[in-house]
């Protein structure tokens, strides 16, 4: 039941536009804080799914810490690399 709904909802097009588009401005939002932000030296995505590297081991967990106070689910995967996936509240 579940999963059919789920099913239901990401076969729809207007998903996978909305993931693009959204996708899109993440991209734009992520590049400007590059730019601000001198602890960040790389950021990966694919679609809305999206690793951050930092330059100090210690940034990783504060950084998660800050995710989630944010409504952001991510994940410390490693000491430099923090992977996020964005939910709605």
């Amino acid at each position: 039941m579940v999963a059919e709904k789920v099913l239901d909802i990401t076969s729809d097009p207007s998903f996978l536009e909305n993931v693009n588009e959204m996708g899109s401005l993440l991209s734009e939002g992520l590049e400007n804080l590059m730019n601000e932000f001198d602890f960040l030296a790389e950021i990966r995505q694919k679609g809305l799914f999206i690793g951050v590297k930092m330059i100090e081991e210690g940034f990783g967990p504060l950084l998660s810490l800050l995710c989630y106070h944010s409504g952001i689910l991510a994940v410390y995967a490693n000491t430099t690399l923090l992977s996020c996936s964005f939910c709605l509240r």
